[in-house]
């Protein structure tokens, strides 16, 4: 689970979204993770799918988007970090992905719900 996941923003989520939001805003989450990890699925998609949001005006497509986009965001920065911090300082790299490791292992699905 990336450390962007802490309890503080997973409380922001639930306050923030509803139920469908949380949803859209899980399958983004899911396939960033997917993708920065270079996971691929046994059924050959690409690890990269769109998500559309949709409906009439006034329920929250716009809301729900920037909450995609901050999980992107948050996920991406976290694959870049990780990846600078195991170039420059292996040793710190390898102590904190130990403790990150250590802490739990709940799933993107676990957080959100």
């Amino acid at each position: 689970m990336p450390e962007c996941f802490t309890p503080n923003f997973i409380d922001h989520l639930h306050r923030s979204f509803n139920g469908p939001q949380l949803a859209a805003i899980q399958w983004a989450a899911m396939h960033t993770i997917a993708g920065t990890n270079g996971v691929r699925s046994a059924k050959r998609q690409e690890p990269w799918p769109f998500t559309l949001v949709q409906g009439p005006p006034g329920i929250g497509k716009t809301h729900t988007v920037w909450g995609m986009l901050n999980v992107i965001h948050l996920v991406q920065y976290q694959h870049y970090y990780g990846a600078l911090l195991k170039k420059l300082a292996p040793k710190s790299y390898r102590k904190s992905y130990n403790n990150a490791n250590s802490i739990g292992t709940g799933s993107i699905d676990d957080v959100l719900q």
